[in-house]
């Protein structure tokens, strides 16, 4: 009667696990990358939101809010966020102006506003937009600004806020209130064809339901 395995099997079937764990790792470890994506961007966005909700609810509705009397925009974004944004949300480090020590963007993009890193783990940009003045534009690093990839559509993603409806964008497109992901700030949203073609990856996670499709262009 056979007893045990020979060292023969035994190389052989630790062989056939080591190719299957080889097979299967990298899916499972991009499904979990993609599951913290969404996660955190939901969160990010959620908290995002509610900051604007509570800045409304303390200083009338944002399309009062005044920033004329700020020609230079760093100092109109300054002046937005320590009173509209900062005050509503708990962070571990601030970065006046932005740097790379909060958030990993394009270099031209520092001095026009400020960045900070959250408690909740993800950090973002911020600024209004100047001379339109008719909102401005949130960077989001899902999971800061130590971690990698740190590009835009992998772990930064934009978001546009919009201080009243019917504002004109440097694309004369007519824009909406409120916080929206890049390509859903439209009056006449773009549709998920328009959102695929122009690479709006976070728009298009949202209008799939918080989920990473196999069409999504950033994440094939």
């Amino acid at each position: 009667m056979k007893q045990g395995f020979t060292l023969a099997e035994v190389l052989i079937t630790l062989g056939i696990i080591g190719v299957v764990a080889a097979m299967t790792l990298p899916t499972l470890i991009n499904n979990y990358q993609k599951q913290q994506t969404i996660a955190q961007l939901k969160k990010a966005y959620s908290e995002i939101s509610q900051i604007f909700q509570r800045a409304e609810a303390d200083h009338e509705t944002m399309d009062t809010w005044d920033f004329s009397s700020y020609e230079n925009q760093y100092e109109r974004s300054k002046y937005f966020a320590d009173n509209y944004f900062l005050p509503y949300i708990k962070t571990i480090k601030l970065c006046e102006p932005a740097s790379p020590e909060c958030i990993s963007v394009r270099e031209s993009n520092y001095s026009k506003g400020i960045a900070v890193i959250t408690t909740s783990g993800y950090s973002f940009l911020l600024y209004v937009d100047c001379p339109l003045n008719i909102g401005g534009w949130i960077y989001v690093d899902v999971n800061g600004p130590n971690q990698r990839p740190n590009e835009l559509n992998k772990d930064i993603f934009a978001m546009k806020f919009t201080f009243k409806n019917g504002g004109i964008d440097s694309n004369n497109d007519s824009t909406k209130k409120g916080l929206n992901f890049s390509g859903l700030q439209y009056t006449n949203p773009l549709t998920r064809e328009q959102l695929i073609e122009r690479n709006y990856c976070a728009a298009l996670i949202m209008v799939d339901g918080w989920q990473i499709s196999r069409d999504n262009p950033c994440w094939k």
